[in-house]
């Protein structure tokens, strides 16, 4: 059995040295990686304030930064946002279970029927493989 070194000797050949790819010092390598994502998110929050105030976005779509957090700290304070959020949670948690009654057992059903598949699929265009 040849090793890949007495393979690449024979064959006249140096072999060449691996280069390893450049990374970053580990010393405040995590500190680099969280100013960029700060910078990232500050970036974006900056955008939120500034695009609306100037005009560029009209307030009644996008309020600035500031009023929402305002009109959340004093919902917040009534305790309203508590009742906004737990109406939400409800409808969307609502939503999921139906959609988990309903789709699961249909899925099933057309995965063990075919003519079940062949009807409820009605003619609509599915991505099939090319035979």
């Amino acid at each position: 059995m040849t090793s890949v070194q007495e393979v690449i000797g024979y064959l006249g050949a140096e072999p060449t040295p691996r280069r390893r790819p450049y990374r970053l010092p580990r010393i405040g390598g995590w500190a680099t990686a969280l100013a960029q994502r700060s910078v990232a998110v500050a970036t974006l929050l900056a955008a939120w304030e500034a695009l609306p105030r100037l005009g560029v976005v009209d307030e009644t779509f996008l309020p600035p930064l500031s009023q929402v957090l305002r009109a959340w700290w004093a919902l917040a304070a009534d305790g309203e946002l508590a009742q906004h959020v737990e109406a939400s949670m409800i409808r969307s948690l609502s939503g999921f279970g139906l959609a988990i009654v309903l789709a699961i057992p249909l899925g099933l059903l057309i995965g063990w029927y075919r003519p079940l598949a062949t009807v409820l699929r009605c003619g609509s265009p599915t991505p099939r493989p090319a035979r």
